[in-house]
Order: structure tokens, then C-alpha cells, then sequence
């Protein structure tokens, strides 16, 4: 048994091994106290070191045997738990091939029921299919699904479909438990309002499942990991696809663009085995290539997942209409900044080609939020989705193809970063958000901001405008935000803008919406305001100090 570096008593060592009960009782409960203030103390360098062994999960010995690989996996995640303490109570006692088959009771999340005598851990992979269903509602099911949906008929259909696979496949099930962490984690809540957290050794509020999620991310990466090895071709299937598609969401949210290029090296392996995600519903195929396409944003590759051709011709009359016609007046101007003589010239065609189907998303969106569609069907939905997938599709292969000039790439990321907030909002303070805003900072660096401040006609300052705005909006508590802000500023004195009123009316005549600028937009003017006042305020004080000088 491994004793944690801040030299505990030894008696609770002997005493864990007692046969008197309560002896053993007690040595337990010194043993938890102590494990709680050593493993705190060493958490961030446990997960960075443990983090760091998942990412060469898809490669360990390449020429071992599979059992060798699966050792060396062990051995790798290992060692980043030693320092945590994170060994078996009694070592011989363990029957598990798998070293997490017994956690510290200071670094797990335990349950308590009203009907059970005792605690019970509820992301058991022992647990009995009932079980299992119920975790998966009530922690998966409801609180993310509801989240990226928008129709009870989209989330009735994308669950009939992906939990009976889930229960099936537990590489997709350990996959979408990690999900489910990680989104509890962001969301700094508990795991569950109907149950009591009882986490031992730490306060309810400030426990954070990390040890938990990463035990979950092992068992996925190494299932998925023994299904992509060549002996293992045949047993690849879309279980195998989506649990990747899981793994690829969670580190767009709280990972590292490392383990992502990995995830898309993984996925393009999955293609070449033949692996088709056509067939699955559109409310599950549309996410996954948006997820895809926004992974390759990140990691500034080319996506392997080419949308189909949009069926444009297949919606219905009456949501055709509803497109053409917005009922919404925030969304009838939406792109008429872009369409202006010399914004038009300086873009190019190629790059607004697809400008019509991104507004055409958007419109469906917010329609079918302010409840003006309630009879649009998931393939109606699929069909809208399909559009920005095509879009985005475009965007990120033009680099690639053709050189853009630095206003461009300005506006090919903003429009892509308009897409995601479109479709799913953005999180702040996620690795998605840190490096959306670090690409648009140099793009916009890149561009010369000084010269062509002093050139730019009004169209072209409303289109840095918006640039600026979207950064401000993306880059909320990362290190560009007060950048943006500065800029933004410029662009404000540039165009006159004094208001939210002033603001919006420019925002609108591009990608963006008054549902996104309720989120964050009054903080964005605010700051923005205040920062003026403050900087006109120190040039009064410098002019005073000169004169009187």
C-alpha cells in the first residue's frame, strides 16, 4: 500500500488489514481524511501527467502483441496515479485485470439513495442494464441533449436512436459518461439534483470528478483503440464512430488540440475501414460533421467528412416560405453588409458562395426557437444543418486551395466562429474558445490593422466591426479578450457607435442575432464604453499635466 508524502500516522496502515471491524472501520475512515489532503494538493499534476499518456493510445507497440499493449496502456496511465496514492487498499486482495477496479474513497463520487443500505457508485461499469438506462437519461439524456436541440421532436429522436446503441456498445457508453462528466464538470454543479453528493474528503460544492471522467476516457480510448488495429478491422462499426465523435466533442470543450489531432487521425482511420455515417438520423449526423468540421477549425486541418449534397428542393413549402419571407424583422437584413460594392470586391465570390445557406441556418434556427415552426421535422432539420455543414465544409478547405488575402481570412474565420455560436453557442473558457480567439487575433494582426485603419471605407470598418465583436464574444475569460476590446473601441469612435441600438444595427447586417447578443453583447458595450471613457479621461489628465508643466 503506497502512504501519500505527508507522512500520515502509521497506525491506520496496520489497521486497514485488521480482522476487527471496527479497528478496520477506523484505520479507513484516518486513511480517507489523509488521501483527501495529499490527493488535493497534487490533483492538476496527477491529470497533466495522465493526460499525457492518452496520447499515444493509438499507437502504443505497434508491433506487440495485443495483451503487451494493453499492458504498457496500464502501465502508462499508472504512472501518473502513483503520486496520488491511487493503489489498492490491500494489493493481493484485487482480482481485476484493470488497476482502477478499486478507487481511494477520497477521489470517487458516491451516491446516496433512499433505498439502498449503503453507497453505490453510479458510473459502475457493473451496473445492470436498468441501471445503466437510468444513468443515461437522467444524466446524458436530459441535461446535454435538451441543451443542443431546440425541438422535443429532435430529442425524442436522436435519443431512440443512440441510447439503445449506447446500452449495447460500451465503448460508446464509457464515451458518453465522460460526456456527461465533463458537462457537469463545466457547468460546476453537482452530478444530480435529486440525490445527495456525499464526496468524502471534500466539500460537495468544490468537488471536481476528475479521477472519475478519466477512468471513463481509458475504458473508451482503449476499446477504440483495440478496434482500429488492423487484426481488428472487421469489428469497427458506427458504435465505434460516435464514441470517437464523443471523445472529439469533449476535448473541443475541456481538452488539448493535441489529443484532438489524435482524435482526427483516429476518425480518418475509421473512413478508411469504410465506416459510413449516411445512414444514421439527422439530428445524429448532422452534429457529428459539425463537430468534426469544428475540430479541424481548431487543429487548422482539411475535414475527411465531405457533406452530402443539400436537398434543398425536399423542405417543405411552408418552410421554404417562412426562409424567404423572415417574420422576424432582427433577421431580414442578415449578410446585407456583405453584399456592399466594396466589401463584395475585397472578399471575392468564392468566399461568400455559400453565404446564403449560413444565413439560411440561421433564420431556421431562431425561427424555430421564437416557436414559428412548431411542425418542423428532423429531416427538415437535417436538410437546414446540412447546409451550414456544406458551408463550413467550404470555409476550411479554402486555405487549402487558394490564397486568401489577410481581410479575407478575417472574415472566414468570423464567419466560421458565427457558425458554431449559430448552432450551439459559445462556451467561454473552453480550449474551443481559446483557440477561436487566438486565430482570429493573428488573422486580424496579420491584416495590418493600423494601415488599413487609415484607409478603410465605413463598410469595410462595419465589417472589422463585427469582426471585433465576435472576438470580444468568443474570447470572454481568455487572454485576447482585452484585444479585441481595444480594437472594438476603434471601430466604435470609426462608426459612431454609441449604444446598444447603434451596435445591433450594425451586428445584424451580417452573422449574428439579438438572442446571441443577449448573452454577452450589453458586457461587450459596457466594457467597451468604459474603456473609452477611461482612455479619454487619462488624455485630459496628460494634456493638463503638459500645460501646466
Amino acid at each position: 500500500m503506497a502512504v501519500p508524502r505527508d507522512h500520515a500516522p502509521i497506525s491506520f496502515v496496520v489497521g486497514l488489514k485488521s480482522q476487527d471491524a471496527q479497528v478496520r472501520k477506523q484505520a479507513e475512515n484516518t486513511w480517507r481524511s489523509h488521501a483527501a489532503r495529499a490527493g488535493h494538493k497534487r490533483r492538476a499534476e496527477v491529470q497533466t501527467k495522465t493526460t499525457r499518456g492518452f496520447r499515444n493510445f493509438y499507437c502504443i507497440g505497434t508491433m506487440q502483441s495485443n495483451s503487451t499493449r494493453d499492458e504498457a496502456a496500464h502501465e502508462t496511465y499508472k504512472k501518473g496515479r502513483k503520486e496520488a496514492a491511487y493503489k489498492n487498499f490491500d494489493s493481493d486482495s484485487s482480482s481485476s485485470d484493470s488497476p482502477f477496479s478499486r478507487f481511494p474513497l477520497s477521489e470517487t463520487i458516491w451516491l446516496t439513495t433512499p433505498n439502498s443500505d449503503g453507497l453505490i457508485d453510479p458510473f459502475s461499469t457493473s451496473l445492470s442494464l436498468q441501471r445503466k438506462t437510468d444513468l443515461l437519461l437522467k444524466f446524458y439524456a436530459g441535461p446535454y441533449v435538451d441543451k443542443l436541440y431546440w425541438s422535443k421532436d429532435f430529442i425524442n429522436e436522436y435519443n431512440s436512436h443512440m441510447l439503445p446503441l449506447a446500452l449495447q456498445h460500451p465503448v460508446l457508453f464509457n464515451a458518453i459518461i465522460y460526456k456527461a462528466l465533463i458537462e457537469f464538470r463545466l457547468a460546476g454543479g453537482s452530478i444530480a439534483k435529486d440525490t445527495t453528493p456525499m464526496c468524502i474528503g471534500h466539500h460537495a460544492e468544490t468537488r471536481v470528478s476528475t479521477h472519475d471522467f478519466l477512468y471513463y476516457k481509458y475504458h473508451a480510448l482503449q476499446s477504440l483503440r483495440k478496434r482500429l488495429d488492423a487484426a481488428f478491422a472487421k469489428t469497427a462499426d458506427v458504435a465505434c464512430a460516435l464514441a470517437l465523435l464523443f471523445l472529439i466533442r469533449n476535448e473541443i470543450m475541456a481538452g488539448t488540440v493535441v489529443e484532438l489531432r489524435m482524435h482526427l487521425c483516429a476518425m480518418r482511420r475509421l473512413i478508411g475501414m469504410g465506416i459510413e455515417l449516411e445512414m444514421l438520423p439527422p439530428t445524429i449526423h448532422a452534429p457529428c460533421l459539425l463537430a468534426v468540421n469544428l475540430a479541424c477549425f481548431l487543429c487548422r486541418e482539411i475535414p475527411p467528412l465531405k457533406p452530402s449534397p443539400v436537398q434543398e428542393s425536399e423542405l417543405s413549402l411552408g418552410t421554404a416560405a417562412m426562409l424567404q419571407d423572415c417574420p422576424l424583422a432582427g433577421l431580414s437584413r442578415l449578410g446585407e453588409g456583405f453584399l456592399e460594392p466594396s466589401v463584395s470586391k475585397k472578399l471575392g465570390p468564392k468566399l461568400l458562395s455559400y453565404l446564403q445557406w449560413q444565413i439560411n441556418f440561421v433564420k431556421y434556427k431562431e425561427l424555430c426557437v421564437a416557436g414559428f415552426m412548431p411542425n418542423t421535422t428532423p429531416q427538415e432539420f437535417g436538410i437546414v444543418t446540412s447546409m451550414i455543414c456544406q458551408a463550413d465544409y467550404h470555409l476550411l478547405c479554402l486555405p487549402f486551395l487558394s490564397t486568401l488575402t489577410p481581410l479575407q481570412d478575417v472574415v472566414r474565420l468570423t464567419l466560421l466562429i458565427a457558425d458554431v455560436a449559430s448552432f450551439g453557442g459559445l462556451p467561454s473558457r473552453t480550449t474551443m474558445a481559446r483557440a477561436m480567439s487566438s486565430q482570429l487575433k493573428r488573422a486580424m494582426l496579420d491584416s495590418d490593422l493600423p494601415a488599413l485603419w487609415k484607409i478603410e471605407t465605413r463598410e469595410i470598418a462595419e465589417v472589422l466591426f463585427w469582426a471585433c465583436f465576435v472576438g470580444a464574444h468568443v474570447s470572454v475569460g481568455c487572454k485576447e479578450r482585452p484585444w479585441f476590446i481595444v480594437q472594438l473601441v476603434r471601430r466604435m469612435e470609426k462608426l459612431e457607435v454609441k449604444d446598444e441600438r447603434d451596435v445591433l444595427d450594425v451586428l445584424l447586417r451580417f452573422i449574428y442575432t439579438e438572442r446571441l447578443y443577449n448573452f454577452v453583447g450589453q458586457s461587450i458595450l459596457d466594457e467597451a464604453i468604459e474603456f473609452r471613457e477611461d482612455a479619454a479621461h487619462e488624455a485630459q489628465n496628460l494634456c493638463r499635466h503638459s500645460v501646466t508643466r
